[in-house]
């Protein structure tokens, strides 16, 4: 049961997903190039994409994520169970309240 636990909290959810979905579009619209992506993508369907596609995957995908990135606070609450029942209570309220914006 833990290495499932492992998996949903760490793996492939939140901020995870995020960066695969940033690096990569950086990656295939800068790197590999949108002009080649074009071509590819028409010599598949037969039909080229219009501008706003392009504008899509070039400027703002990039820019919501990092947007995303910047809006994102993380607070672990891995074993808030036995910091309350050992009398932690006004120090996770303290830090509950200072993550909420």
């Amino acid at each position: 049961m833990y290495i499932f636990q492992l998996m949903d909290y760490y793996s492939a959810s939140g901020m995870t997903l995020l960066f695969t979905v940033f690096f990569q579009t950086i990656a295939i619209t800068w790197v590999y190039g949108v002009k080649r992506l074009s071509s590819n993508i028409e010599e598949m369907t037969g039909y080229r994409p219009n501008w706003y596609f392009l504008a899509t995957w070039v400027f703002v995908s990039p820019a919501v994520c990092l947007v995303t990135f910047s809006q994102v606070h993380y607070l672990i609450l891995d074993e808030v169970d036995r910091m309350l029942d050992m009398g932690f209570v006004p120090a996770v309220k303290k830090k509950w309240w200072t993550i909420l914006p």
